[in-house]
């Protein structure tokens, strides 16, 4: 019986699976300067680091310690004083006319202002100020005014002594209250929770290092090598292939990371045994074995999604080059939930146990400061699994497309009249790495350009930001590259039933949307007043019916149309046409959420963003999309004129029960129409790979085999496998071992409809790397 797991695309093949882990693992021992920066440069980068920061700090601080400071006294200082500052050495005293402009020039390292009568408020038992001047950029005065402050402390501790002393009175009258604090805490969670501050950024930084360069390796820039095809071209499944090169990268990833953080903890037992000083330990020795096992799963469970996710990524791009500039951006959004974890007040709940990142950094911390609790781990783990199973079949999905082995252009090529096709001809749908680099264009231009314009004039701005910089350089470059601006906007007309179901989505979203929205950001990340008024203040509506209609055309029905021609148009098409209808559902929500600049406001647009991706997804059709936007725009702007006639109270914190409730039934309703509406795709757009067609061959003439592939001499040219059938992919390719006998072969079926085809008339060509059997 073959080894598999079933359940995933006919079963993965244990075997076929270890094949190829081990081929990858091989390769990559085999370069040495990967072996050497993963494995060699952390044990010895390290030890490096702490003997050269150590002797550098010693040596200068023994050079400050050892230099005199220079200082001048402005006004008339008592004596003791003086004699106070100059004792013990390190300061020098000097007298100047012009104290001030010696310390802008480095002449000086501080200057003491006394201020006129000084030695009176003294005499009197009064409070007698001194103004020290220093430059906090010199290390030399930062460590003069140490000394002064040292010392002038010892002044103000002797006046004080001699004042209590002569009206009769002890030190204790000062001080009626003697506080003292006690910390319950043990030892090993006080060390914890220093631990916590910088330990989830450390595993964080080297898991997310150690998978950068592997998972560009094996994905990209295998690509670039060309020897992804011999690969996909073997007999097996797209889902071995993606599981084999996951466990390499995941391997290559946990090595790494335990590697640097073992490194590091080595570094510090050394130093602290070499100091001898038991106090500056982390507690490390205190942490009980479960919490320690705990900590290793929540690292495991770290590299299992970040080795997922890195790879996937990695795989939408044609080049190496291409891959880093889409991991970089990554790999420094996924560092803003781990800072957000050391915020005050964030802790682990039910809600943030399924934030990505969020959740692995939090729990991460609470086993360091409380222990293992048993009911947030369960939840990290389990939502930790489904992210990364979801991200693995994505790069499976991947995997089994035929531009993969084809390649793409890269996104630069866009911009280039070399990216350009022929008049008269249609450009194929923009590429994820063209639509990911237009986008990010798009966004720096929104915060700078538009922020700027809607400061300048809310309106005027608003309409410049929407057609200006969204809608016009969409368009533009459309046109320039010469797409089908119906198939890259999704021009076609609509279905009524999808229209019918946008106009109940529009209708009802505003309600059960915000409320949600409302419901999270209660139990996780309050809002603030300042933030709720601003925005009440910003999209307030005018009393006169004209206002309002001018409120509307600009706040729903312009973003109705400008975003949804970038969003749900090209971006959309973009990644539906390489990586299918949920990726670029996913993706295209992901950016509508960030193009509006709010962490308050972006899961709320968001959640809007998937089914108005869903609605063209299912439709094909950009238009139900716009109506959906239009009418939630419009009805949120008109929520305070129609809640009151539902007799809801425009006053409360949300909306009622029932208003929700009903609001959610008629938007599944919306839903199921949208569903029911759903019609073929047109034409697939695959890159490269849909625009390969084999020129008919002449009447009578048989077709040429592929090259490089060997055809029997007895082999008839006609009659045998005169299906047409893709030229390349997984499914068709097999071993001699497997070709079957004339009478098993199936005969011609006259429905075959495959995406590459060849002329009807003759042979298609046998399957790439297969050696036909003598017949």
């Amino acid at each position: 019986m073959k080894e598999k797991i079933e359940g995933i695309e006919g079963g993965v093949r244990l075997r076929i699976v270890r094949a190829i882990y081990g081929k990858e693992i091989r390769e990559t021992l085999r370069d040495r300067r990967t072996l050497f920066l993963l494995l060699a440069m952390p044990m010895i980068f390290y030890p490096l680091m702490m003997v050269l920061i150590a002797e550098v700090a010693a040596s200068q601080t023994s050079k400050l310690e050892a230099t005199d400071g220079v200082i001048a006294i402005e006004g008339a200082l008592p004596g003791e004083a003086r004699d106070k500052l100059e004792s013990g050495g390190g300061i020098e005293v000097r007298a100047t006319d012009d104290p001030h402009a010696l310390l802008e020039a480095g002449a000086l390292q501080a200057v003491v202002e006394v201020p006129e009568g000084f030695r009176s408020a003294l005499s009197q038992g009064e409070s007698a100020p001194i103004t020290v001047h220093y430059n906090s950029v010199d290390p030399l005065s930062s460590h003069v005014v140490e000394r002064i402050r040292e010392r002038l402390k010892g002044w103000k501790g002797d006046l004080l002594t001699r004042r209590l002393k002569a009206h009769g009175l002890d030190a204790a009258y000062i001080e009626p209250l003697a506080y003292v604090e006690a910390d319950i805490a043990p030892q090993v969670r006080r060390m914890g929770s220093v631990a916590s501050q910088f330990l989830p950024m450390l595993v964080l930084i080297f898991m997310v290092t150690g998978a950068f360069y592997p998972a560009i390796d094996l994905t990209a820039g295998e690509r670039e090598r060309k020897t992804i095809q011999t690969l996909m071209t073997s007999p097996v499944r797209p889902t071995e292939i993606v599981v084999g090169k996951y466990l390499t990268v995941l391997t290559i990833a946990v090595v790494s990371g335990a590697i640097n953080i073992g490194s590091i903890l080595l570094i510090l037992a050394h130093s602290v045994a070499l100091s001898g000083n038991e106090g500056l330990g982390l507690g490390v020795e205190s942490i009980s074995a479960l919490d320690a096992a705990a900590l290793f799963a929540v690292v495991m469970l770290l590299g299992l999604m970040f080795s997922a996710l890195m790879m996937t990524i990695a795989t939408l791009a044609s080049s190496p080059k291409e891959a880093q500039n889409y991991l970089s951006p990554v790999y420094m959004i996924c560092l803003m939930p781990v800072l957000i974890a050391q915020l005050p007040g964030i802790e682990m709940t039910g809600a943030t146990a399924f934030i990505p990142v969020l959740n692995l950094a939090l729990i991460m911390k609470e086993i360091l400061i409380q222990g293992v609790v048993w009911d947030h781990l369960f939840l990290v783990t389990a939502s930790t699994l489904i992210v990364t199973v979801l991200v693995l079949s994505l790069a499976a999905r991947l995997y089994s497309r035929e531009e993969l082995m084809i390649g793409r252009a890269g996104a630069v090529a866009m911009l280039t009249p070399q990216g350009r096709v022929a008049p008269g001809q249609a450009a194929p749908l923009p590429t994820p790495g063209e639509a990911m680099a237009f986008v990010s264009i798009l966004f720096v231009a929104l915060y700078y350009l538009g922020s700027a314009a809607q400061s300048w004039h809310l309106m005027t701005g608003l309409l410049l930001t929407l057609y200006g910089i969204l809608l016009g350089p969409t368009l533009g470059l459309s046109l320039w590259r010469r797409h089908d601006l119906k198939r890259v906007l999704h021009l076609s007309r609509p279905p009524a039933l999808a229209m019918l179901g946008a106009l109940l989505l529009g209708s009802t979203s505003f309600i059960w949307v915000s409320t949600g929205a409302e419901l999270f950001h209660e139990s996780f990340l309050p809002v603030p007043r300042e933030f709720v008024e601003l925005m009440e203040k910003t999209f307030s509506m005018p009393t006169d019916p004209l206002g309002k209609l001018g409120v509307i055309l600009v706040v729903a029905l312009s973003p109705a149309i400008c975003e949804e021609a970038v969003f749900r148009g090209w971006l959309l098409s973009s990644f539906r046409g390489h990586a299918g209808g949920v990726v670029a559902v996913g993706v295209s929500a992901l950016f509508f959420g960030i193009f509006h600049l709010s962490i308050y406001r972006f899961l709320g647009t968001t959640a809007l963003g998937v089914l108005m991706g869903y609605v063209v997804w299912q439709s094909h059709s950009i238009w139900p999309s716009v109506l959906f936007h239009f009418l939630n725009n419009t009805l949120s702007l008109l929520s305070g004129d129609i809640l009151p006639l539902l007799g809801v109270d425009v006053g409360a914190s949300r909306a009622p029960v029932w208003l929700v409730l009903a609001s959610m039934m008629i938007g599944a309703v919306g839903l199921l129409l949208v569903h029911a509406a759903r019609r073929p795709p047109p034409r697939p757009d695959r890159g490269p790979a849909a625009l390969i067609r084999r020129p008919p061959a002449r009447s009578g003439a048989p077709k040429a085999p592929s090259r490089g592939l060997r055809r029997s001499p007895a082999q008839p040219a006609q009659g045998r496998h005169s299906s047409p059938r893709p030229i390349i992919g997984p499914a068709y390719s097999i071993s001699s071992t497997q070709v079957p006998s004339e009478s098993m072969r199936p005969k011609q079926s006259s429905s075959a409809t495959p995406s590459l085809t060849t002329s009807p008339k003759s042979p298609a060509p046998p399957s790439r790397g297969v050696r036909k059997s003598e017949p």
